[in-house]
């Protein structure tokens, strides 16, 4: 009877139930490749998905300038602080409430909101004048180019200041203004203000450039940028560890 069972299965090739550790490695090498492949279509679709219009684009410009009331720059020379806090709380909240600015001649409001960050004494007055540089900046983007020059230095000049209500304003106006401009525009100043002799005016600097390096493409960040920027930023660096 046993001759008559192996006649059966003789021509009968025998099928392994486990598999050697090579074929499982074969096996498993072959599945990861699978689920990348999928992988791989989700991460073409995200970026499909990125190439989407900026909202910003859709929205309808407002003109601010023409709703300047008439006696604006006279209250922000007035010499009661609290006429120049009132004026600029205005003015922020009314940039706070339009996402898009009308393009125009922002000269005369820029510097004006500069001479009150360079030379007023009262932290509250000093603080409204840079939030709304932050939210002329971004009301604007690109087309605050023309100002960030004017600007940048003064800013970053400000950061000697240690008070928290007005690091914290400065910070977030630079980095609106990045948008408009590009690091080899700001080299000049940044590189000045990391000569700075001030520790805080250095530090917030290289937190400033850090923070840029993080939105900026290889192409940005070319060998040239680099060459300039390197010697300025180690130099920081070994002057900290004193």
């Amino acid at each position: 009877e046993l001759e008559a069972e192996f006649e059966k299965i003789k021509d009968d090739r025998a099928k392994a139930t486990r598999l050697l550790r090579s074929q499982q490695s074969k096996k498993i090498a072959a599945s990861d490749e699978q689920r990348s492949d999928i992988g791989g279509l989700g991460e073409e679709t995200e970026d499909s998905a990125g190439c989407e219009n900026d909202p910003y684009d859709l929205l309808e410009p407002v003109d601010i300038l023409g709703k300047l009331p008439k006696d604006f720059y006279t209250q922000l020379e007035a010499k009661k602080w609290i006429e120049r806090k009132e004026s600029l709380e205005h003015l922020e909240k009314t940039l706070a409430a339009i996402p898009k600015l009308e393009s125009g001649d922002y000269g005369d409001l820029i510097r004006a909101l500069k001479k009150i960050i360079v030379k007023d004494s009262n932290v509250a007055v000093i603080a409204g004048s840079i939030k709304c540089i932050t939210g002329l900046a971004n009301g604007l983007k690109k087309k605050f180019h023309p100002y960030a020059g004017l600007m940048l230095a003064s800013l970053l000049e400000k950061f000697k200041e240690k008070k928290q209500n007005i690091v914290i304003p400065l910070r977030e106006a630079v980095d609106a203004i990045y948008p408009s401009t590009s690091l080899e525009l700001m080299l000049e100043d940044i590189l000045a203000a990391l000569d700075n002799k001030n520790p805080s005016v250095k530090a917030e600097t290289v937190s400033f450039v850090a923070r840029c390096f993080t939105k900026c493409t290889p192409t940005v960040l070319n060998k040239k940028l680099l060459k300039a920027l390197t010697p300025a930023l180690l130099s920081t660096l070994s002057s900290s560890g004193k």
